[in-house]
């Protein structure tokens, strides 16, 4: 890994000269064993010969006998020790800064130890009334030493510079060892962003970065709408890597890869799989049914009949209004096409006030669907079967027909002899009020965590979404009221994706009011148009 070449032996060669250095382990308690007298004389000699050693054991400091290789150590070792090594911390100054381990080791009388003379400690235990020296390293004219009580092979990762490959690298270097080059590419890990909800604002890419040495390039490439390549840094933040993409309009498609390099000769370098990244009105996921426009013309081109009236007022801007007479004739009206690809339970809501009856018919009122387009109309979403001058609120949910149709088309059928005044209606897709949260950031690690900035909006909670991968259904996973998740479900999957929404559940509403109280039972059948 670190292009050394080494030799594992249980007892010293005849000829130690051609050692660049020597690393000897003598275990901890009860697996230890004392380095014999001659050997450790014959190590003493070499390193009179400008020699390099290192030497590890958890009683090689205070318990075992002093032998004529411990004095080039200058380590003093103060007691037996006890079973509470670890966690350890580097220390600043030296070429150990910054760095930090977990302690997963035999831990049985660790030697406490502590520098003398020209000595330095690299390594110390920082546990809560335990604090100590595990590990010192000593320089002369002539050699250079590093001593340890514990067995460093049992130090667990962390994240860079906290690895036992880059620890050993820079013991090696400390040596004045030339280390060839890391043979290890960066590893990246990412978290798709998938779709920005956030239109005209920065967005955010995260990754986890790793690598054996030192970084020299962390980078993010990317293409707008096919557009030129460009290239945007990552910096070093506490949450990994991070950089803030420019911000794009609706409907734009970001096609992006992340690159790291280090630093080592040759270098290498890792480039992830391409990313898709898409900027969507969050606005999209409400359809208004209602026609904007207030012309009667276009009602009829879109398939309305019989005698109808677009109506306006400060309560309702736009309601529509089917007018029967005493035969109770048929009157329509059919909205235009909708998208609702995106939509994953759609719900129709709407403001009803319904008069008249039909002694021929029992049902007063119909709403039928068609999903292609406008040809059939097979079904059916809500019906009346009495007309009991009232006015109510409707909200229907039984459209399971509906998910994820691009050509939605609605018709309400009114067959009795007054009216039908429909207003405030739309399509949503939830039943809850819910919008993406701001300022996402998934940070990638063994135990994926998220966090976001909190809502404007008071009383509100937030619903994690998860999926296994973009193309399949974000499932909720989780219901809070704090802006920080920990999924421990994915210490066991191999990827996941996420979505977050703020979630302001409003109480379903049981009352309404049409636009206006009109006599629309004693208008005539002619075609008419009425603006209040």
């Amino acid at each position: 890994m670190l292009g050394i070449e080494y030799e594992i032996v249980t007892q010293l060669p005849i000829d130690l000269s051609r050692y660049s250095s020597i690393w000897i382990f003598c275990g901890v308690h009860p697996n230890q064993e004392a380095l014999p007298t001659q050997a450790a004389q014959r190590i003493a000699d070499y390193l009179d010969d400008g020699g390099s050693c290192y030497w590890e054991g958890g009683d090689v400091w205070a318990f075992d006998n002093e032998t004529a290789l411990h004095p080039y150590f200058g380590i003093d070792g103060v007691s037996d020790g006890s079973g509470d090594a670890g966690p350890l911390e580097g220390v600043r100054g030296r070429f150990t800064e910054g760095m930090s381990f977990i302690y997963g080791g035999e831990n049985s009388f660790i030697d406490r130890i502590r520098s003398i003379g020209s000595s330095v400690e690299i390594l110390n235990n920082i546990r809560n009334n335990a604090r100590y020296a595990l590990c010192v390293a000593n320089a002369s004219a002539n050699y250079r030493t590093i001593g340890s009580s514990i067995e460093i092979g049992a130090l667990q990762d962390g994240e860079a510079p906290s690895t036992r490959v880059h620890l050993v690298r820079k013991m090696l270097e400390w040596f004045e060892i030339p280390v060839l080059h890391d043979l290890t590419p960066p590893s990246i890990t990412h978290i798709p962003v998938g779709v920005w909800h956030n239109a005209n604002r920065p967005i955010p890419i995260v990754a986890d970065v790793q690598d054996e040495s030192e970084l020299d390039v962390v980078a993010c490439d990317y293409q707008v709408n096919g557009g030129a390549m460009q290239s945007i840094a990552l910096h070093a933040e506490q949450i990994g890597f991070s950089t803030l993409l420019p911000s794009q309009p609706i409907g734009s498609r970001i096609t992006y890869r992340l690159r790291a390099a280090d630093r080592s000769t040759p270098q290498n370098t890792t480039v992830t799989d391409e990313y898709v990244l898409t900027v969507e009105n969050y606005a999209d996921r409400i359809v208004n049914l209602v026609p904007r426009t207030e012309s009667l013309e276009w009602m009829r081109k879109h398939g309305a009949t019989g005698t109808f009236s677009l109506t306006s007022s400060k309560i309702s801007e736009n309601s529509i209004v089917l007018i029967g007479d005493q035969f109770a004739r048929t009157c329509a009206y059919v909205t235009e096409v909708v998208d609702l690809s995106g939509f994953a339970s759609p719900q129709l809501e709407f403001c009803s006030s319904l008069s008249g009856s039909n002694r021929r018919e029992p049902v007063t009122a119909r709403i039928i669907a068609s999903t292609d387009g406008g040809t059939t109309f097979p079904h059916l979403l809500w019906r009346q079967s009495s007309a009991p001058d009232q006015k109510e609120w409707i909200q229907e949910n039984n459209l399971t027909a509906l998910a994820g149709q691009q050509n939605v088309v609605i018709k309400f059928l009114y067959y009795a002899d007054k009216y039908w005044e429909i207003s405030n209606l739309h399509l949503r897709d939830s039943n809850a009020c819910a919008k993406p949260v701001r300022n996402l950031v998934v940070k990638p690690g063994e135990i994926i965590s998220l966090h976001w900035s909190p809502s404007q909006t008071n009383d509100v909670s937030y619903c994690v979404y998860a999926a296994s991968s973009m193309s399949d259904r974000f499932a909720p996973i989780a219901t809070l009221k704090d802006t920080f998740y920990s999924d421990l479900e994915s210490l066991t999957l191999p990827q996941r994706f996420y979505r977050v929404e703020e979630v302001s559940v409003q109480p379903m509403r049981t009352t309404c009011q049409p636009a206006k109280e009109l006599p629309f039972d004693r208008v005539s059948r002619s075609f008419q148009r009425r603006l209040q």
